[in-house]
């Protein structure tokens, strides 16, 4: 029977464990603008060389990967997801409001995270090279914070960086 996959239930973020090449520690991502949560999957680059007297090709060589990648929106800009998804640091005792301190250049940062569909269907990325950038349009605008998610290799080997998961068949 078809596994149809479909619509967008929640997204939860963790850490990942490098023994083990899982993702751990899930929590909520938070509010997830409408419309802003994309899948993106380049093909993979293949040069074919062709004889002059011959349909088919010679050899074929695979000269790039095909890059997978994710994309978001989170309505969320406090100092505490700024930190989490751009670097720097989050200072500030209470009763002031805390404060977001940029980081100097480009942070590596990793994660993995667990995307459950409206069917029922789970998707998760065990770990991946997370880049987190701010967005601002203005008067009438909204601060907003895109997040690009990147999976990497888990360096675990039989782990993938991508599963799918089918939704639970269920019983009649």
């Amino acid at each position: 029977m078809p596994e149809r996959k479909f619509g967008f239930a929640s997204a939860h973020v963790g850490a990942v464990n490098l023994t083990t090449g899982l993702g751990e520690n899930f929590t909520d991502i938070g509010e997830v603008i409408r419309a802003t949560i994309n899948m993106s999957e380049g093909e993979a680059t293949i040069e074919r060389f062709y004889s002059e007297l011959k349909n088919d090709p010679i050899v074929s060589i695979e000269t790039g990967q095909k890059e997978e990648t994710y994309n978001l929106t989170l309505a969320d800009t406090s100092a505490d997801n700024l930190a989490m998804f751009c670097g720097g640091t989050v200072t500030g005792v209470a009763p002031a409001p805390k404060r977001w301190n940029q980081p100097e250049g480009v942070v590596d940062i990793e994660m993995a995270f667990e995307f459950t569909l409206k069917s029922g269907a789970k998707m998760l990325i065990n770990r991946a090279k997370v880049y987190g950038r701010r967005e601002w349009t203005g008067r009438n605008g909204m601060a907003s914070l895109i997040v690009k998610i990147e999976p990497i290799d888990t360096g675990v080997p039989n782990v993938a960086s991508v599963v799918w998961i089918d939704a639970t068949p269920q019983v009649i």
